[in-house]
């Protein structure tokens, strides 16, 4: 099997996955692109290389998302830093 091809646009992501078959996600869902790549990697169909191009990091931190993906889930790859105070700010 042919490694998928994935085309980035303004308004959507485009993974060609051969034979016809497309899987378009709009450009602003992140979250569900992630999923999406990392699931494809996982499964062999994705190089993590190509993934990291996508994702805008590197191919270990592809790899080290996946194991997270694989262990805990979706959850495992949410920002975690919402709601931190951010000690470098000088309050007035």
């Amino acid at each position: 099997m042919a490694e998928p091809t994935v085309t980035v646009g303004n308004e959507r992501v485009v993974i060609d996955l051969g034979m016809g078959r497309t899987l378009a996600i709009p450009s602003q869902s992140v979250f569900q692109t992630r999923i999406v790549v990392l699931t494809l990697v996982s499964n062999d169909a994705l190089t993590s290389r190509v993934a990291a191009e996508l994702l805008g990091c590197t191919a270990a931190h592809v790899r080290t998302l996946c194991r997270k993906l694989a262990d805990k889930g979706a959850e495992a790859l949410l920002d975690k830093r919402r709601g931190q105070k951010q000690d470098y700010r000088i309050t007035p």
